[in-house]
């Protein structure tokens, strides 16, 4: 009377009539059926939660796409101005107006700030354009920009390097010449300059030897620790894996 439910059950119950084969082959059938629904009650889940994950990443994805425009269509122009009232203003503008040349070319820029008197008032001009080589991005005969007597700071855009960080000054070379100890060394002790750099994300940084302090320690969390955001509206680069 069980043979038909051998292959259903471990261990079956006690049959004493034909009618039980029966009751409990219903049970078994009916058990099946509920296990069949269940699977398809996990599997459209499963599918709900695949569907649901996918418009979230496309969401996402539509997000970062009209930040990257929005940041794009709120850069600031530059105003190109022969003279500035203050150094930052004379950094930012240069970043403003070479940014995006660096991004395309690959290839550094970088400018010395100078002090100039006009009309007995303390201005600040941008001179010395130099323009790096494409093939190392870097760019100067030995230091990457010229120091004039009146020369009060330099600046640089790094928009170029895809593998540098937003927050990066250089602390270190192989020929030892960096952003920080040419800003650091200026004209000798006790006249170091400003440096400024433009950075992947937009951002421009600040470094004033006179003001701030390098934290001493491996050479990544000095680059990480090293000058301040000035600015924040930068041309960037749209594809650059570190824009934001």
């Amino acid at each position: 009377m069980y043979t038909s439910l051998r292959k259903e059950v471990t261990v079956l119950p006690k049959i004493n009539s034909q009618g039980d084969v029966k009751a409990y082959a219903t049970e078994i059938k009916e058990h099946n059926i509920w296990l069949t629904l269940e699977a398809e009650k996990k599997a459209a889940a499963d599918k709900r939660k695949a569907e649901a994950a996918a418009r979230a990443a496309e969401k996402a994805a539509a997000q970062i796409e009209a930040a990257k425009q929005t940041r794009i269509d709120a850069t600031s122009l530059p105003s190109c101005k022969e003279y500035y009232d203050t150094i930052d203003e004379a950094a930012i503008d240069f970043v403003l107006q070479y940014n995006t040349a660096s991004i395309e070319s690959r290839c550094e820029y970088q400018a010395s700030i100078n002090r100039d008197i006009i009309d007995g008032v303390e201005k600040y001009s941008l001179t010395d354009l130099q323009i790096g080589d494409p093939r190392t991005g870097v760019g100067g005969q030995g230091r990457p920009v010229v120091l004039y007597d009146n020369t009060v700071a330099y600046v640089h855009t790094h928009a170029q390097y895809a593998g540098w960080q937003n927050d990066y000054f250089s602390v270190y070379s192989n020929d030892g010449i960096t952003d920080i100890s040419i800003a650091e060394e200026g004209f000798g002790p006790g006249r170091p300059i400003i440096a400024y750099v433009g950075v992947p994300n937009g951002n421009v940084l600040k470094y004033d030897p006179n003001c701030d302090s390098i934290p001493k320690g491996d050479r990544e969390y000095q680059q990480r620790n090293t000058g301040h955001i000035i600015y924040d509206l930068a041309p960037i680069d749209p594809n650059h894996p570190n824009w934001n």
